[in-house]
């Protein structure tokens, strides 16, 4: 007879064959189950589908971007299907050998996780302003009031954006290799010695810090001065005025918004 055999039953349990799991190694393992299960993928398509074509539909425009594609709650189904897809489709390639089509399915796989990454960040990380300045205007890039109309993401800080904007001058009439630009701007962005300085127009743009210059719409500042009777200026103010095309072709050249003409 063996030692092993001579055991009471009492002291082979304290030795069982199978290796006992702790209680929160359960939990992680249904927790990664239910993160790379098929049922969650196809209730994500589907929800993401559904409030895709209610934002194409339904809201539209800037309404949709802030009730659906910038918001929290359809990020986070984003998210949540990007950790399904890695836990999906990772999970079941560990530790197996590598050939060219399990290579390929990697590198798809790795690409779409990039790209909702991508798609995630850009809606609440994002932003869009115009700026309206005059020539010879100088405004500072982190103030709310240097911007007509301002849209961004949920976690951007106008704080972020460093430096000030120059308008140099207008060029009016400005060629390229014998094309004409019809009108282009030399503007300055920047900070101490760090400045950026190059002209823009319709088909070229500035880059600086991550962000992207370009002509929205273009106009005139007229200097208006009020005098009294006797001819003595009182007041005068430069009264930026901005071109709103027109259905003939043609620009009308006034106050107000780039949504519509206004009233001095």
């Amino acid at each position: 007879m063996t030692e092993l055999e001579s055991q009471s039953d009492a002291e082979v349990e304290h030795f069982p064959i199978e290796p006992r799991y702790h209680p929160v190694h359960k939990i992680t393992r249904k927790i990664y189950d239910f993160l790379a299960s098929s049922k969650l993928a196809m209730c994500l398509l589907v929800a993401i589908v559904v409030s895709c074509v209610a934002g194409a539909t339904v809201f539209r425009g800037a309404r949709s971007t802030e009730v659906i594609f910038s918001a929290l709650w359809f990020n986070g189904l984003l998210i949540l299907l990007v950790v399904n897809v890695a836990c999906c489709f990772f999970g079941r390639i560990w530790g197996r050998k590598v050939t060219i089509i399990s290579f390929g399915m990697i590198l798809f796989h790795l690409s779409f996780v990039a790209m909702f990454i991508g798609i995630v960040y850009n809606s609440l990380f994002y932003f869009r302003g115009d700026m309206r300045i005059t020539e010879g205007e100088t405004l500072l890039n982190s103030e709310r009031q240097s911007y007509e109309g301002v849209d961004r993401g949920r976690f951007f800080k106008l704080t972020k954006l460093k430096g000030l904007t120059t308008f140099n001058r207008l060029l009016p009439g400005h060629t390229i290799a014998g094309v004409n630009k019809r009108v282009a701007y030399d503007i300055s962005v920047g900070e101490g010695n760090s400045i950026t300085q190059d002209i823009i127009y319709l088909t070229h743009n500035l880059s600086y810090n991550g962000f992207t210059y370009l002509p929205s719409t273009e106009g005139y500042t007229l200097l208006t001065v009020l005098s009294d009777k006797h001819g003595n200026e009182l007041y005068g103010a430069y009264v930026p005025l901005q071109g709103l095309k027109q259905k003939d072709d043609t620009f009308l050249y006034t106050t107000g918004t780039r949504h519509g003409p206004g009233t001095i």
